[in-house]
């Protein structure tokens, strides 16, 4: 038998998984050169002040007290109005990938560079965006528990004031732990659902083993992919010797996230 005598192949590249934060957020796809990548404003009403019972008879019409220096106008047994829409801004960050080669053409490492981004994007918001949520002053520790617990904590805590489907991200680690206490369960698009309705996902975050997050809707403005690249070069020294600089490419995507409400954190106490 004849060995070491390989023949190069062509091989499918598999697909891409779905998953992590690109999946459960809203992703608004834009065009090269659109001021949304320079950050982004907007209004919801999604979060919303505690609804107010109707109190006092229903048919005596209220009495109004005016009061013109004051500039006031009381009303007994009126009824609450809160300014109900709130601003929700977002500021962008970048993410890349390069190659270099020397045996391929410059069209090749373009190639290679999008292919090692589209397999990498994933993880790479994940880590990106739980770092921002870290470090959110306005994030709310609802304490430490069991995988029921923290869940049933973070989905109440979201539910009491926003009124669309909550977000909730899991370390990838801790995915099985909930699927065997049959907290979620898989969706066909990389998320899970609870038994309540909340869209979960895996996030990859070795950097915050056992938190979760919770949120209202995550918006994710996602720019073009674009790509560079620069041919191999000899680079002079003064002592008259060369450098050699290999062929490069990059592959580089601005995003801008936006979180609706005030997002939540809680730890999983692992045995």
């Amino acid at each position: 038998m004849i060995t070491g005598a390989r023949n190069s192949i062509d091989v499918p590249a598999p697909p891409v998984a779905p998953g992590g934060f690109l999946a459960g957020a809203t992703v608004l796809n834009v065009t090269d050169g659109d001021h949304s990548l320079m950050g982004v404003q907007y209004e919801s009403v999604a979060c919303f002040m505690p609804v107010s019972d109707v109190i006092g008879d229903w048919c005596v019409p209220p009495v109004g007290t005016l009061d013109c220096a004051a500039g006031t106008w009381t009303v007994v047994n009126g009824k609450t109005f809160n300014g109900v829409q709130q601003l929700y801004e977002g500021d962008p960050f970048a993410l890349y990938q390069g190659v270099e080669c020397t045996m391929q053409s410059m069209e090749d490492n373009e190639d290679q560079a999008k292919q090692v981004f589209d397999y990498s994007e994933r993880a790479g918001i994940d880590q990106r965006l739980s770092a921002f949520l870290a470090a959110d002053p306005d994030i709310v520790d609802v304490g430490t528990g069991t995988p029921a617990e923290v869940l049933g904590k973070l989905e109440a805590n979201v539910m009491a004031t926003y009124g669309g489907v909550p977000l909730i991200a899991i370390p990838v680690e801790l995915i099985p732990m909930f699927c065997q206490d049959h907290l979620i369960a898989p969706n066909m698009d990389g998320t899970f659902s609870t038994c309540q309705g909340s869209v979960v996902v895996g996030v990859v975050d070795p950097s915050a083993p056992g938190v979760l997050y919770a949120m209202g809707r995550l918006i994710l403005v996602r720019g073009p992919l674009n790509t560079f690249n620069a041919p191999p070069q000899m680079i002079p020294c003064p002592d008259g010797s060369f450098i050699n600089s290999p062929a490069r490419a990059l592959a580089e995507r601005i995003y801008v996230p936006v979180v609706e409400c005030v997002p939540y954190k809680a730890t999983v106490s692992v045995p």
